[in-house]
């Protein structure tokens, strides 16, 4: 008979020392760099939206071919924006599925993959506008 194999030590236990430093002295270095590359991250995500809201007239209506101020490149920088507030609660509910007990990151993945294959199925099924006119 085997004896138990020993735990795995508590990764979230700290020693009596680091309990009683401030919070951010226990955080490694590594750690630190993760959260800069992620706080880049953000910055530069956000600094693109800023730039295509700051741009998107001449933008979409070079892409689209009607002048300066026409009502649908308004209406196609609010699609492209919608689409994108529409995103962030997916996120939210990300986080909260793999923080649901019994859940594991492959369970979550798959859950989540089946939201992008609704919105496939629903964008199929969207009305076919090549070589029709744009709404005004």
């Amino acid at each position: 008979m085997n004896p138990l194999p020993p735990e795995p030590p508590n990764p979230i236990a700290r020693s009596e020392r680091e309990s009683k430093l401030a919070w951010y002295a226990a955080v490694s270095r590594y750690e630190w760099l993760v959260l800069a590359i992620a706080s880049a991250g953000w910055i530069f995500d956000a600094f693109e939206g800023q730039i295509f809201n700051i741009t998107r007239n001449q933008l979409l209506g070079d892409i689209l071919g009607l002048p300066s101020g026409a009502p649908a490149i308004q209406r196609y920088g609010d699609i492209f924006n919608g689409g994108r507030l529409l995103a962030a609660p997916v996120l939210v509910f990300s986080g909260w599925l793999k923080a649901l007990p019994g859940v594991d990151l492959r369970l979550a993945i798959t859950l989540l993959g089946l939201l992008f294959l609704l919105g496939i199925f629903f964008v199929g099924r969207l009305p076919e506008t090549k070589d029709q006119p744009l709404p005004e």
